[in-house]
């Protein structure tokens, strides 16, 4: 990984840091969950201290975080030893699958919901989960140029954010495999090139 010094300040490059939430009992109990809370597993909460005193040395200056408990208990976690602002945003959710949200996996097919026009009734499709991330990843690299940005968010938002900074398909980016509290970095310079640093980290663990 470059060093700090090289990645901050005047050269303009922004380094944008995603973390996944920690392990939910509905991750244990195959529920998906979508936009509903998720309660942290006991290994959720030790997943979320570990991520935590791994960034520790990290020179933070923003913390965006979904709104949504299972990311609440993971961010609660990592500002433990970071002093930097905390914004907690519906636009760092997870997407919305609609009626499909607090049941089990397998009353759905999972090939469907893969494809990116399907829309769940009462949810979001993927194409729509794109966009979202596109506008709130340019935002915050419109406000935070040069600077190291935290994201606390969930597997689907962080995929689709990949695809919009490193120009990847909808489909490959939903096969990046994103494990709990896995951390993934990406450096965005000044003309908006953007590169992988390290993709689903989980040595912490």
């Amino acid at each position: 990984m470059a060093k700090k010094e090289d990645v901050r300040g005047s050269n303009g490059v922004t380094r944008l840091i995603f973390v996944r939430h920690g392990e939910t009992e509905e991750n244990k109990a195959k529920i998906s969950q979508g936009q509903q809370p998720g309660k942290l597993s006991e290994e959720g909460i030790a997943q979320a201290k570990k991520v935590a005193a791994r960034l520790k040395d990290e020179k933070i200056d923003f913390i965006y975080s979904s709104d949504l408990d299972r990311c609440r208990h993971t961010t609660q976690e990592v500002i433990k030893y970071h002093k930097a602002p905390v914004e907690y945003t519906t636009e760092a959710r997870e997407r919305s699958i609609g009626v499909f949200e607090g049941r089990p996996k397998g009353q759905f097919q999972e090939a469907e919901m893969r494809l990116p026009d399907y829309k769940p009734e009462k949810g979001e499709s993927l194409n729509e989960l794109h966009e979202r991330a596109r506008k709130f990843i340019e935002g915050i690299l419109k406000k935070h140029r040069g600077k190291t940005i935290l994201i606390s968010s969930h597997g689907g938002l962080v995929r689709m954010a990949m695809a919009n900074l490193l120009g990847m398909t909808i489909n490959d980016a939903m096969d990046i495999k994103l494990g709990n509290t896995a951390v993934s970095v990406i450096e965005v310079s000044s003309d908006g090139r953007a590169k992988a640093v390290c993709l689903n980290c989980m040595k912490h663990l």
